[in-house]
Order: structure tokens, then sequence, then C-alpha cells
């Protein structure tokens, strides 16, 4: 292993919160591909990213973006109509 200068606490906080993003993310386009496969039909780019964002505020809710309640709202009605 190769030996660097010490990293703030900070700095390590920012890299641990990039790397859970980056996991999250991985996850939930993982997820959506999942499903896109075992649909069974083809899928507009528009409705895989919606798919991947319903997954991402449904396993990761951060209720106090705009982002999130705005998705909230019509959540159920959208994934009953696409993913059905």
């Amino acid at each position: 292993m190769v030996e660097g200068p010490p990293i703030s606490q900070a700095v390590a906080q920012i890299v641990a919160q990039h790397l859970l993003e980056a996991v999250r993310g991985n996850m939930t386009a993982t997820l959506a591909a999942a499903l896109i496969i075992t649909s069974g039909r083809t899928h507009s780019v528009q409705e895989a990213l919606d798919l991947q964002r319903d997954f991402q505020n449904a396993l990761y809710p951060a209720s106090n973006h705009g982002h999130y309640k705005e998705w909230a709202k019509t959540s159920a009605e959208r994934i009953t109509r696409v993913h059905t």
C-alpha cells in the first residue's frame, strides 16, 4: 500500500458521501434495468430514467428536498400507469 499525506476528516466525509451516492445510483440503475428486462417490453429512455428515479426516491427518500416532494405527489399514479 502506498502511503500518502493524511487527509482531513472533512475530506474523508466528502469522499465517503460521493462513494455512497455512486453505490446507490448503481444499485437503483441495476434494479431499473432488471425490471425493464423482465417486463418483456421495450421502454423509452425517459421511461428508464423515470423508473430509476422511482427506485431512488422509494429506497432513499429525501423528504426535505423539493424533487422528492414533487415525485411523491405523482408517484403512485405514474408507477401504476408506466410499470404495469
